[in-house]
């Protein structure tokens, strides 16, 4: 985040100490949720094929009044979550 002064191996949370030589991390995993404006978004949803990567939303459903009710922001957050990849 802008202005934040953690070290990075010290944010992901892997390493114990401050790495003494070039460290690398693969990235295994990645899940994008774009929050578009209504105008945008109504566009857009009905022309573009999103990779299995992304997931996008209005904006006005991420911030409106008990969005964490809505039934289809929900449905959409349960695909996008890393436990949908297995069989429960």
């Amino acid at each position: 985040m802008d202005g934040d002064t953690t070290p990075r191996w010290q944010a992901i949370g892997v390493l114990l100490r401050p790495p003494v030589l070039p460290t690398v991390f693969p990235v295994r995993e990645r899940r994008i949720l774009y929050a578009l404006k209504q105008r945008h978004y109504a566009g857009f949803a009905d022309h573009q094929m999103p990779h299995a990567h992304e997931f996008f939303a209005p904006m006005d459903a991420l911030m409106g009044k008990n969005s964490a009710e809505n039934p289809e922001l929900q449905a959409l957050l349960r695909r996008a979550s890393l436990s949908s990849n297995f069989m429960r």
